[in-house]
């Protein structure tokens, strides 16, 4: 296994391992500052995993994407595509919420939350549509985690697992341990012994101690040996004063952060910390008046090192005094820095306003966290919180009667922009409810206020567009229905597509309001009709996939992989559809002899084409070597496959390496003349079909992928 976690870009944690131990503590060590290319590039990290594998290893390569879905560059879809064709099964397992949730910033930004350039908080949506896209496209199947102690993995993992070969590893591991204790107790030992003999027999005794002592004393020594005398950390520690006394703030404290990232003696522990604490204190008031916002900052390093220093010892007098200075000083400022940002938020607009406002509330929150019996910042709290709440309901307000403008005329387009604007006011109107919400006291505390008009406005409000929100995102899955019922009649791929479309909106709208009855309804129909298709479409293409077999033809292996892909679409629906598991399990059995077939016939062409092109031949055996590792990671006895790998491996070193020798080709030499025959496969993607074949859908070259309607 490998770890590979990714963003705007991607990182490997962890490389191709047998060490579990190693890549969990990679696992741990996962944090979502570790990237800082913000963004989601679900393509980057496809493509970047495809390198991970070894490709001389047996069996075939499987890639598990954990992700929300949202896609904010890239062509995920394609890369997925490209990773099954380069032999790599790409399954997707989907997180997160469909209703959509927050994404909380680091713990040193002033807000909890993260915002846009409009001061909103961001909202982060499963996208199980393009989720199921990629799964399709890859060869691979999509499962959904609802919880941290959903059973989906486990059970998508033990899917996964049955058919690929099992190895057993036995590993010798040393374990060093310290053991000086042995020859010093020894020495200790023989001193004490030669202080009993007395006067007589002195030298033997002292003799063998020392020798014996002289085996820890080298052997600590040789630690230090580079003839080089290192600074101690009462040194460093020194010299920071001595910056510090000399008004180099900044120097001191680069000297006193060195020691925090070594071990320190412990009566050095809290000086250290102490000393930071005072030098960023010092560092702010020199940028104050400058840069308040800078100053602000370090004040807040300045008190988070005071309290380490008082972790250490919690009664030292004077790190007390110094931390309740900071934090007035700290307050006061922070006080200023909200005034501030109330007053930039007078007479704009509700949407302009908001950003500043929430700016204001956060600033002024902390404040009154380091001086709460400060009454003046308690009522400027409370006025910008007001004034954040007015707006957010103003705001609310003017999205919500966008929403009801575009809804009326019932159109698609319409009911999309009116979708946005009904979320964009639940968004300010579950902001204004939390408070509501929160009013619960535990037994013995005092009674809360009564809500306010404005709060009673505001929960019927949101009611209402939840309400309006669902209705709308039901009516869109019922067209979306109709629409795939329509398709159904003559192309079940598209249906299956609309049938996905239709699918989200009604558990979108169920998510948002859970009792909908028209969504519940419409979201058990759906699943039955795509449950019928699948296994329809599976049923088929086994049928065909059996006849091409017979007759060995080479499409047969693109069939019964298609036909398995759709068996296990329809299993994911229900999992106790007898007709799927039945063509499941007779589709895994046939399914190895036709790769067999469509890996012998690859070997054929790269042997024909060697003598002329490299890199077609190159080509035709990496084709061939998917095939046999696909063929036995399906079933490990089929000698044929195991032949086949044994045949292709050498061919593949000997191609490869003469290809790194000529170099990369000329455009004139690698170009090959296009036909009648390439030019159509390039549109459609699909191999030429053979008698009897279907015409009234695309084929498929990958398990359960479905061609979206542009394709036509």
């Amino acid at each position: 296994m490998a770890l590979l976690v990714f963003a705007g870009e991607a990182r490997l944690l962890a490389p191709l391992t047998r060490d579990v131990a190693a890549l969990e503590r990679a696992l741990a060590a996962v944090d979502t500052t570790m990237l800082s290319a913000p963004g989601s590039d679900l393509a980057r990290a496809i493509v970047q995993a495809r390198t991970c594998f070894d490709r001389a290893a047996p069996g075939p390569h499987t890639l598990l994407v954990v992700s929300d879905g949202e896609q904010l560059e890239g062509d995920a879809v394609g890369a997925a595509r490209a990773a099954a064709q380069d032999g790599v099964r790409v399954h997707t397992a989907g997180v997160g919420s469909a209703a959509g949730a927050h994404l909380p910033r680091g713990p040193r930004e002033v807000s909890g939350l993260v915002r846009n350039a409009a001061g909103r908080e961001v909202i982060s949506r499963r996208d199980e549509r393009q989720l199921q896209r990629m799964a399709a496209a890859g060869g691979g199947r999509y499962v959904r985690l609802e919880g941290a102690d959903s059973r989906a993995l486990a059970d998508w993992f033990q899917a996964v697992a049955a058919p690929l070969a099992k190895t057993t590893e036995r590993r010798e591991v040393d374990e060093l341990r310290e053991r000086f204790q042995w020859p010093l107790a020894l020495s200790l030992g023989l001193l004490m012994t030669g202080w009993l003999l007395g006067d007589r027999r002195p030298r033997v005794a002292w003799t063998a101690a020392v020798s014996l002592l002289g085996v820890n004393l080298v052997l600590g020594a040789s630690v230090a040996s580079d003839g080089s005398v290192p600074d101690t950390p009462w040194a460093v520690y020194n010299a920071g004063v001595e910056a510090y006394a000399g008004r180099d703030y900044a120097g001191a404290l680069e000297r006193w952060q060195e020691l925090t990232l070594v071990s320190v003696p412990r009566a050095l522990r809290q000086p250290v910390w102490f000393q930071i604490g005072n030098a960023q204190f010092r560092l702010g008031e020199a940028s104050e008046a400058a840069a308040p916002e800078d100053a602000a900052e370090l004040w807040r390093r300045s008190v988070e090192a005071y309290r380490e220093a008082l972790e250490v010892r919690p009664r030292h007098r004077a790190t007390r005094h110094n931390l309740a200075l900071v934090q007035q000083r700290l307050a006061r400022l922070l006080h200023r820095l909200g005034l501030e940002a109330l007053g930039g938020a007078a007479d704009r607009l509700p949407v302009d306003a908001i950003p500043r406002l929430r700016e204001a509330v956060a600033l002024l929150e902390e404040s009154l966290a380091h001086a709460p019996a400060a009454a003046d910042v308690r009522a400027d709290r409370d006025g910008a919180h007001a004034a954040l709440r007015q707006s957010l309901l103003a705001n609310a307000t003017s999205a919500e009667a966008r929403g009801d403008a575009e809804v009326k005329p019932q159109h698609a387009w319409g009911d999309r922009l009116a979708e946005r604007y009904y979320r964009e006011a639940l968004e300010d109107l579950e902001e204004l409810v939390r408070p509501l919400e929160s009013l619960a006291r535990p037994p013995g505390a005092p009674l809360p206020p009564p809500p306010s008009s404005l709060d009673a406005t505001a929960a019927t409000a949101h009611d209402r567009v939840r309400r309006k929100l669902a209705d709308l995102l039901a009516r869109q899955g019922q067209r979306e229905q109709k629409e795939a019922q329509a398709q159904a009649e003559w192309n079940l791929d598209e249906a299956l597509v609309v049938f996905d479309t239709a699918l989200d909106h009604f558990q979108q709208a169920l998510a948002v309001q859970p009792d909908h009855g028209e969504a519940r309804r419409g979201e058990a129909e759906v699943r039955r009709a795509m449950e019928q298709l699948h296994l329809r479409e599976g049923q088929e293409s086994l049928q065909r996939g059996k006849e091409q077999l017979a007759r060995s033809q080479a499409q047969s292996a693109a069939s019964l992989g298609a036909a398995l892909g759709h068996f296990e679409a329809t299993l994911g629906l229900n999992p106790n559809n007898v007709p799927a598991q039945k063509g499941a399990e007779e589709t895994r059995r046939l399914l190895p002899a036709a790769l067999v077939q469509a890996g012998e016939r690859e070997l054929e062409a790269g042997d024909r084409a060697e003598p002329t092109d490299a890199l077609e031949a190159l080509t035709r055996f990496q084709e061939a070597d998917n095939a046999f590792r696909q063929a036995v990671g399906l079933n490990p006895a089929e000698s044929r496959a195991q032949r086949g790998l044994e045949q292709v491996e050498p061919r593949l070193a000997r191609l490869r390496q003469r290809v790194a020798e000529a170099g990369p080709p000329s455009a004139s030499s690698s170009r090959r003349p296009a036909t009648l025959e390439s030019l159509l496969d390039q549109v459609s993607e699909r191999a030429p079909p053979s008698p009897g074949d279907r015409q009234r859908q695309p084929g498929r070259n990958r398990p359960g992928e479905r061609r979206p309607p542009r394709d036509w």
